[in-house]
């Protein structure tokens, strides 16, 4: 089945798997690496520097920019002068739709930007983030992420093509929503925050778990 999200014009670097939607706009250099999809309407304002990992999708419309102006310079409302902060998005991250990337922010490896979010701190490894401004609300389960990653699990299955917009198995059958019944919600309520509380220590152990497997090199500190 033909994916209707697929526009009529891109670019496709065969060498790289690399896929870029149109319309985009993309100033500067990117430091691209392989199997990447791009989505349209994506804006990269790449003067910071902006460096893009393996097996990368970033979904339409999302906006990533490294310089800003200077509000401290004497001149109203801001100075001539330009702030460049670089953008480092590791391998395996999915970048949502609308999403905004500020610079000066790393997304650790197999990291989950939610559609909407606005990233203004780096995202931890296998991390979720959502919202404005995002914050990380779980991760990714380590030992599947990692299995995956040792099986060479990817969508590019053929790197002759896009894994993102050109994928056999893109579309996944419909499922319906469950309903539930009054009286499940007053039980879900009655157990919600004894729940919420185990969630969150295992977050902060998967956190933990995560920032083990990916350590920071020290080049990437900040």
């Amino acid at each position: 089945m033909a994916n209707p999200y697929q526009p009529e014009t891109r670019s496709f670097d065969p060498d790289r798997a690399l896929c870029i939607q149109s319309p985009e706009l993309i100033l500067g250099t990117v430091d691209w690496g392989r199997c990447i999809h791009v989505g349209a309407g994506t804006k990269i304002q790449a003067e910071g520097g902006v460096r893009v990992g393996d097996y990368v999708v970033i979904s339409y419309d999302c906006v990533i920019w490294t310089i800003n102006h200077d509000y401290r310079d004497r001149c109203i409302p801001y100075g001539a002068g330009r702030i460049r902060k670089p953008v480092t998005i590791e391998n395996g991250v999915w970048i949502g739709r609308n999403a905004l990337i500020n610079g000066g922010v790393t997304i650790g490896e197999g990291a989950v930007v939610g559609m909407g979010a606005v990233v203004a701190r780096d995202i931890p490894p296998l991390g979720i983030a959502v919202g404005n401004p995002a914050r990380v609300v779980g991760f990714r389960p380590l030992n599947t992420y990692l299995e995956a990653k040792r099986q060479g699990l990817t969508l590019w299955k053929n790197h002759g093509i896009c894994g993102a917009c050109e994928n056999p198995d893109f579309h996944l059958p419909a499922t319906s929503v469950p309903s539930f019944s009054s009286d499940t919600v007053d039980t879900f309520r009655r157990f919600a925050r004894p729940f919420n509380l185990w969630l969150l220590k295992l977050r902060i152990k998967r956190r933990l778990r995560a920032e083990a497997a990916f350590p920071i090199r020290p080049e990437q500190g900040r």
